[in-house]
């Protein structure tokens, strides 16, 4: 096994998105490690943009919101590392959209390994500025996995997926979700 079955899942921030906001969550952790204890559905409100995407944003960097279809999909092809809290998901005008519902990621692996990414050189964003170094790859101990579809690195929010999660999404063609390789993410250097 290598790391090539594996791929960083996240938001395309498609342009007119829809994006909610919950104000009862007050932290994102127990919900996107699965691990919130909740009695009804969790309140979603507008907060700007308006189209209904498979992949909703939620302000928080790894808390999104799947539509029914994709959570149908991922019921249907048995595909494990994840469970689903109930959203009541509310637009512009305080109408209710049905059909969506809180990831949440069960499945693990063991933290990212820094020493197992390359540094590499990037050019500067903006002409007056100076290159800089990042970390590329997002790498854990192999051994770690707990063989889940999805899963999430110990201590991190990034949503790791396997080929098969990947193979589904695209076939569904679910939208606005970015699925690169783990070996193409990119982060800064602290």
């Amino acid at each position: 096994m290598n790391y090539s079955i594996f791929f960083y899942l996240g938001s395309d921030y498609k342009k007119g998105c829809l994006q909610v906001t919950a104000t009862e969550i007050k932290d994102e952790i127990p919900y996107v490690y699965g691990e919130a204890r909740i009695n009804s559905p969790i309140i979603f409100e507008h907060y700007m943009g308006g189209k209904n995407y498979d992949l909703l944003e939620t302000g928080w960097g790894s808390l999104y919101l799947l539509s029914e279809k994709v959570i149908s999909a991922f019921e249907k092809s048995d595909i494990n590392g994840w469970k689903k809290y109930p959203a009541k998901v509310y637009d512009k005008k305080m109408n209710i959209i049905k059909g969506y519902s809180i990831l949440a990621i069960t499945g693990r692996c063991g933290p990212i390994d820094d020493s197992l990414s390359k540094l590499t050189w990037k050019d500067p964003p903006v002409p007056e500025g100076s290159r800089y170094q990042v970390k590329k790859g997002l790498y854990f101990d192999l051994s770690s996995w707990d063989g889940n579809d999805i899963f999430i690195p110990k201590n991190s929010l990034y949503i790791i997926i396997t080929k098969k999660v990947r193979d589904l999404l695209l076939q569904l063609e679910a939208t606005n979700f970015n699925i690169k390789p783990i070996s193409e993410i990119e982060s800064d250097i602290f």
